[in-house]
């Protein structure tokens, strides 16, 4: 039902709709650097309690983009992307500048990484 009034007995419906937005941290560290589970496991692990900072994180993803390893992100709100980009964009970790940019919703559901 698209406006008017409720009928007797019928209640609205109020749906509510969680805002998912997607960062990506490029030029992490050398691949070489996360060879072995436990070395991805506490590279995760230090960003994602940086990256916690800023909001929720929904899920994550860690991959090998050429000789870079970049970690995607989802995030709860809009706000919290704008957040980590602002903080961790052209900062330095490992001895490498990171790049922190929105990455497309779409795009991270879908598994479509680049």
């Amino acid at each position: 039902i698209v406006g008017g009034p409720l009928l007797e007995g019928m209640s609205s419906v109020r749906l509510e709709v969680k805002e998912k937005s997607c960062v990506v941290l490029r030029n992490l560290c050398d691949p070489l650097e996360i060879a072995t589970e436990t070395q991805r496991t506490d590279l995760l692990s230090d960003c994602l309690s940086e990256c916690k900072k800023f909001g929720t994180v929904i899920s994550q993803q860690l991959l090998v983009v050429g000789d870079s390893v970049n970690l995607y992100l989802q995030y709860d709100k809009e706000a919290s992307v704008e957040q980590a980009i602002t903080a961790l964009h052209n900062r330095w970790f490992g001895g490498r500048q990171l790049t922190v940019e929105p990455y497309n919703v779409d795009r991270y559901l879908m598994r479509d990484f680049e």
